[in-house]
C-alpha cells in the first residue's frame, strides 16, 4: 500500500501488444492529510502506427488508422476501411482506373512560341486568322453575332447603374473594381507588365511608336499615342474652312461639333 501523501501508479489492462492509451496519476486516500485531492493526470500515447505521431484514439491507433472502425483487408495496412473492406490505396476497384488526365493547351506551331494555337496551329502574331466584323470596314474582331462590341455584340455590362462599360470579374468593370491580372515579365524580380515576347519595355520588349509624324511616344491603342488616339487618318483635318485642329468625330474637331465621352466627374468638361 501507498504510504500517506506519496501518489501511486493505476495501470490499465490493455490486449497485449498495443501500446497503453493514457495513464491515470491520482493521490492515495486521505490518511491525515487535510490538503485538497491532487487533479489526475493524463498521458497520452501516439499511434501505434508506423511513422504516425498521432494521438491514439482506440486499438492504439489514431482515426485514420482504424480507430472507431474497421481495418483494410490488405495485409500490413492500417487504413480505415472504406469501400469493400480496403481503403483507398488498396481498393481493387480504384487502382484499376487510371488517374483522370489533363487536357493539355495546344500551343503555336511556331517554333519556340509558347502563346495558345487558335486556328490552323498558329497564334495570332504567326498568321491564325481571326473572324473579323461583318460590318463593311470594319477590323475589328467579332464578339458575338457576327459583330464586334462597336457594332452591337450582345456582351455583359458592368452590374454598376447606368454603367455602360463590358464587365470583367465579378459582374464589374475595371473602372468600378474588377482584378484583372496581367502577365508580369519574365526577368527575375522585375514587376512591370509583359508586353512582347515575356518582357516589359524596359527589358526588350519593341514598343510601336506613334504615327503621328514628329510623335516619339508609344502608341497606347491601334496606331496613336494617348493624346493623338483621336486622330483616324494621319494628318486628317476638320473639314470646317480654315480650320487647323485635328478631326475628331464626323469629319470636325470638338470646337466644330465633334462629340467626344467626357470626364464623368460632375462639374468636370474635360474629354
Amino acid at each position: 500500500m501507498p504510504t500517506a501523501g506519496v501518489a501511486a501508479a493505476v495501470d490499465i489492462c490493455q490486449p497485449v501488444g498495443e501500446k497503453r492509451r493514457k495513464e491515470v496519476i491520482s493521490a492515495s486516500a486521505n490518511d491525515g492529510d487535510s490538503g485538497p485531492p491532487k487533479k489526475r493526470v493524463y498521458k497520452r500515447y501516439e499511434c501505434s502506427a508506423e511513422g504516425c505521431t498521432t494521438h491514439a484514439k482506440k486499438g492504439g491507433v489514431c482515426i485514420a488508422h482504424g480507430a472507431y472502425g474497421d481495418r483494410c483487408k490488405f495485409e500490413g495496412c492500417t487504413m480505415k476501411e472504406k469501400i469493400n473492406g480496403f481503403c483507398i490505396t488498396h481498393n481493387p476497384l480504384l487502382s484499376s482506373q487510371p488517374p483522370p488526365q489533363q487536357k493539355s493547351r495546344k500551343l503555336c506551331s511556331s517554333e519556340g512560341c509558347k502563346t495558345q494555337a487558335r486556328k490552323g496551329g498558329f497564334c495570332v502574331k504567326h498568321g491564325a486568322k481571326l473572324k473579323r466584323c461583318s460590318v463593311e470596314e470594319c477590323a475589328n474582331k467579332a464578339v458575338s453575332g457576327g459583330v464586334c462590341i462597336k457594332h452591337g455584340a450582345n456582351i455583359k455590362l458592368c452590374s454598376v447603374v447606368e454603367c455602360t462599360n463590358r464587365a470583367q470579374r465579378g459582374g464589374v468593370c475595371r473602372r468600378h473594381g474588377a482584378k484583372v491580372e496581367h502577365k508580369r515579365c519574365s526577368v527575375d524580380d522585375c514587376t512591370n507588365n509583359a508586353q512582347k515576347g515575356g518582357v516589359c519595355y524596359r527589358h526588350g520588349a519593341k514598343a510601336k511608336r506613334c504615327s503621328i509624324p514628329g510623335c516619339d511616344k508609344y502608341a497606347q491603342r491601334g496606331e496613336f499615342c494617348a493624346r493623338h488616339s483621336g486622330e483616324k487618318v494621319v494628318n486628317k483635318k476638320c473639314s470646317v474652312d480654315d480650320c487647323t485642329n485635328y478631326a475628331k468625330k464626323g469629319g470636325v474637331c470638338i470646337r466644330h461639333g465633334a462629340q467626344v465621352k467626357l470626364c464623368s466627374s460632375e462639374g468636370c468638361n474635360n474629354q
